[in-house]
């Protein structure tokens, strides 16, 4: 598929270096890399109405205050 004429876009630097142009290493990969992040791992908080302010984006980790329940890790 070529990504470069797509209609659709996703959130930077957050997919794989292989499904990358060019296989440029992604943002995130290259934060992991120079230590700017405290953990290889990324989370989000998604409010539950469109017009609702507060969904979050937490790099290096995850913020338990967004917390119901316990998290799990999977690894791929």
């Amino acid at each position: 598929m070529n990504f470069i004429n797509s209609k659709f876009d996703g959130i930077v630097g957050m997919a794989y270096q292989e499904t990358s142009v060019e296989n440029i290493p992604p943002l995130f990969q290259i934060m992991i890399d120079q230590r700017v992040v405290s953990e290889p791992s990324f989370s989000f908080y998604l409010t539950k109405e469109n017009d609702q302010e507060g969904s979050t984006m937490i790099l290096g980790g995850i913020d338990k205050k967004f917390a119901a329940s316990e998290f799990h890790t999977f690894l791929l």
